[in-house]
């Protein structure tokens, strides 16, 4: 049984995660004829149909994200049209939540490697699966797949100057109700050893630009120190995280101090400073400490600062948006 896995990216410079770690499930699990191909959402989706198409899968496997959306539904009509007996199968936030849009393909909600396997085994056995197996799929956050590393040898060859995405865990401890990440209960983690052997082999392929994408890469101060200390000796390499702010300890703080210039970059989600606003999102946050961290970090100018804010959260005013938005840029993050 051929088995492809697709996904259009926003930039050829991104590397899709998704799609690596539903191969390496696959293939782990005995179908080693399984491919992966990234495109980008500027093609032609003819042209990307007719690329699929010419690799005669059985199954395809689609990753679909906010920036993919239109694109991946328009891509699947044409493939149903032009293939009506080949199998889809659509996975990732953009359909983990909602019902179908349209018919006549498979939905995997949430964390797919194990779903995704399940899937394959029915397919290629040519039974049906049953109701509740279905609605299994569908359902987020009922199974917890191994944590395997992403990138296999095949891969490193087509990195150069382009962007790798990584993470050294999943889950995250808060509630946040506008975030997909708070139906994550718990935090768990990648093998360290191996996640360090994997960006060895990223930055020796010429990757420039390393983005971590723990929801929460500092929950353990102590840890993220390690890690930031260990990732100083890759001197034309820059390394992004998502903080917490508020999180950031005094001795994480000062660590920060003795930092290389430029090699790192946080993200910090403010949302909004509004305390009515973050109560009705089940967000905790200490905008006083916030503000203080964000401005020792602004003045140390060793790490490159972005803040987020979001705006039309539950009960917010444009004149709610505008003072967070004052607050935040008075700031001055990067």
């Amino acid at each position: 049984m051929k088995v492809g896995l697709i996904t259009l990216n926003a930039k050829f410079i991104h590397v899709a995660l998704n799609l690596r770690y539903l191969r390496n499930a696959a293939r782990n699990a005995g179908f080693v004829n399984t491919w992966i191909a990234e495109y980008t959402i500027d093609q032609p989706t003819w042209k990307i149909a007719a690329d699929i198409q010419s690799r005669k899968p059985d199954v395809v496997g689609v990753g679909i994200y906010i920036w993919n959306r239109i694109q991946s539904f328009q891509l699947i009509e044409i493939l149903q049209k032009q293939s009506p007996e080949l199998s889809i199968v659509v996975g990732g936030p953009e359909v983990s939540f909602e019902p179908e849009i349209v018919s006549g393909y498979t939905i995997i909600g949430g964390e797919g490697e194990s779903k995704w396997v399940e899937f394959l085994k029915y397919r290629q056995s040519g039974e049906t699966p049953p109701i509740e197996v279905l609605e299994q799929w569908k359902a987020y956050g009922n199974t917890t797949p191994d944590l395997i590393p992403p990138y296999i040898d095949e891969d490193f060859k087509d990195l150069e100057n382009r962007m790798a995405y990584i993470e050294t865990s999943r889950g995250c401890p808060y509630l946040c109700s506008f975030c997909l990440s708070a139906l994550d209960k718990t935090v768990r983690y990648f093998d360290v050893d191996l996640l360090r052997k994997q960006i060895d082999r990223l930055t020796d392929c010429g990757v420039k630009t390393v983005k971590f994408i723990d929801r929460t890469f500092n929950i353990q101060g102590k840890r993220m120190i390690d890690w930031m200390r260990w990732l100083t000796r890759f001197e034309d390499v820059s390394f992004h995280f998502e903080v917490v702010g508020d999180l950031l300890s005094n001795e994480v703080l000062d660590f920060l101090e003795t930092v290389p210039p430029g090699r790192f970059q946080f993200e910090i989600g403010v949302q909004t400073t509004d305390d009515q606003g973050q109560s009705v999102i089940r967000r905790k946050q200490n905008n006083k400490k916030l503000f203080e961290t964000i401005r020792r970090i602004a003045k140390q100018n060793k790490i490159h600062l972005h803040c987020d804010l979001i705006f039309g959260l539950p009960g917010e005013t444009k004149q709610d948006c505008l003072r967070s938005f004052t607050e935040v840029f008075q700031l001055k993050p990067h």
